[in-house]
């Protein structure tokens, strides 16, 4: 939630505490029996005050923690991969020229495995790590060694 909202609802939550209180006030006043009735009603006004406030801030502390702990869920979730130990560092793809595609096994910033089936392709030569987002380029390998 930015702070422009937050302000906003908060203002809403004001004029919705105020609004009321100030038109009993004025409607007392005008059938003359303010001066009596407003004494007893100050207790009343700061009651529900109290609780408008009370109420406004455990909803602003759910908010900001509900915020802050989807910020670490998705931070958190950005970091984790499930590396393999042991694995060839590229495998190949066979061209119909003879000459193959040498596509990396590994991510080389998150060091993620690449899962072809899950990979996006930005270009003919170049995919997107599907676990951080990483651009990497594909070789392509004339020889017979790859």
């Amino acid at each position: 939630m930015s702070q422009k909202s937050g302000c906003y609802i908060g203002g809403i939550l004001l004029l919705s505490l105020v609004a009321p209180m100030v038109v009993v006030v004025l409607l007392l006043d005008w059938l003359g029996v303010g001066e009596y009735v407003f004494p007893i009603m100050i207790p009343i006004f700061i009651g529900i005050g109290a609780f408008f406030l009370v109420l406004t801030g455990i909803i602003a502390l759910a908010i900001r923690m509900s915020t802050s702990r989807r910020s670490e869920l998705e931070s958190s979730i950005a970091r984790t991969y499930e590396a393999q130990l042991f694995a060839d560092e590229e495998f190949t793809e066979p061209r119909s020229t003879g000459a193959a595609f040498v596509i990396p096994t590994y991510c080389s910033y998150c060091q993620a495995a690449i899962d072809l089936q899950r990979v996006t392709w930005s270009g003919p030569m170049a995919l997107i790590c599907p676990n951080c987002g990483n651009h990497m380029r594909v070789r392509i390998s004339e020889d017979d060694t790859f």
